[in-house]
């Protein structure tokens, strides 16, 4: 499935946009999954229709709109994860890695069941 990732940084967070202009189904079921620190992984998700907010240990929320890269309606993620919580800082390196296994990815149309991710089955 088509998607941009845009990340940035401040002192304190990570900030992550996913960008998926091939979603254009606005589903309950979409997942956003991002996966960080392969040895120990900590994995950090949305889930839901358009609207969802998650206030936990990040803020994450999405929406189902238009952006540069796209003029039809899609889903949208937005993440502000704290460098603590990933086990990180600024400037240093972060392990970003995805599942290997096929449940969701970055991102996931519940409805027609595309991701982002090459899988073998």
């Amino acid at each position: 499935m088509p998607t941009y990732v845009y990340f940035l940084n401040d002192n304190s967070n990570l900030y992550i946009l996913v960008d998926a202009v091939g979603d254009h189904t606005g589903s309950g079921g979409d997942e956003c999954l991002l996966w960080f620190n392969f040895v120990n992984t900590i994995k950090i998700s949305i889930i839901g229709a358009s609207g969802t907010k998650v206030n936990t240990n990040f803020n994450a929320a999405n929406g189902f709109s238009s952006s540069p890269n796209s003029a039809s309606a899609h889903k949208i993620y937005e993440f502000c994860i704290p460098f603590s919580y990933i086990n990180s800082a600024p400037g240093q390196t972060i392990d970003f890695c995805y599942p290997e296994f096929k449940t969701a990815s970055m991102p996931f149309d519940s409805e027609t069941g595309r991701d982002n991710i090459g899988h073998q089955d």
